[in-house]
């Protein structure tokens, strides 16, 4: 979800807010940027109870939404807030992993 309702041109890497729903092994996006090139690829794994994240690419104001999961533990590389869609982490390294 981009930061962005008023016009097809910006920066989409900037404030992106990624969703997760339902991560049962792996996940991976990519993003481009307004030319069709890469930015920023996102991929999500999921092992025995234990989500990583990795971020490859450019960004800025990242977060990553655990649709439905309202708690998470032993958090590193983001920082993480409850909200009605469930936790919101604010990414800080290019590197993140948690407990659910």
């Amino acid at each position: 979800v981009g930061n962005n309702d008023h016009s097809p041109e910006y920066d989409y890497t900037d404030g992106l807010s990624l969703h997760v729903f339902k991560l049962s092994d792996k996940a991976e996006v990519l993003v481009n940027d307004m030319e069709g090139n890469d930015a920023l690829k996102a991929t999500a794994v999921k092992e025995n109870g234990k989500v990583s994240f990795s971020f490859e690419g450019r960004y800025k104001d990242l977060k990553a939404c655990m649709r439905n999961v309202h708690k998470v533990k032993s958090l590193s590389g983001a920082e993480a807030e409850d909200s009605e869609l469930g936790v919101i982490l604010h990414i800080k390294e290019n590197n993140i992993s948690f407990e659910m």
